[in-house]
């Protein structure tokens, strides 16, 4: 890896001193009259390797980075997505909450009116025979002293006649 990363870092250089060291060399054959198409050959065949290796070294790199952002965004999506759903269950929770208090408070209304309601009908209807009793022993006592009135005036009258 840190050749492909020096070959990547100095192609330039690299390219530059291979060609170079061919013109060099041809012009040093062609002073010794020896043939300079092999060494032209190697040459070309080393450039024309740094190249692929510095190509295919761009399109891996290419593929991570591309690979590297889908997986980022995958993951910004899940997050979001949970983070939506977490807020929806939150939201729907307090609203069921808030529907079962109000149900509460609304039958502890009715309970405590009714409650009352009939609280108030048996202290009026206690009162009503209280009332009704109280009249009936007075009317009793009223009627008990009348006949004893009257038949005390009929034994007083029937012995002074």
């Amino acid at each position: 890896m840190k050749l492909v990363f020096f070959i990547k870092k100095r192609r330039g250089d690299i390219i530059q001193t291979l060609s170079s060291n061919a013109y060099n060399k041809n012009n040093n054959n062609s002073k010794n009259n020896n043939s300079s198409s092999s060494s032209v050959v190697v040459v070309v065949v080393v450039v024309v390797v740094v190249v692929v290796v510095v190509v295919v070294v761009e399109v891996v790199e290419a593929v991570v980075v591309t690979v590297v952002v889908v997986v980022i965004v995958v993951v910004v999506v899940i997050v979001v997505v949970v983070e939506v759903v977490i807020v929806v269950v939150v939201v729907v929770v307090e609203v069921v909450i808030v529907v079962i208090v109000v149900v509460v408070v609304v039958v502890v209304a009715v309970v405590v009116v009714v409650v009352v309601v009939v609280v108030v009908v048996v202290v009026v209807v206690v009162v009503v025979v209280v009332v009704v009793v109280v009249l009936m022993l007075i009317i009793i006592v009223v009627y008990v002293v009348v006949v004893v009135v009257v038949v005390a005036a009929s034994f007083l009258n029937h012995k002074t006649s």
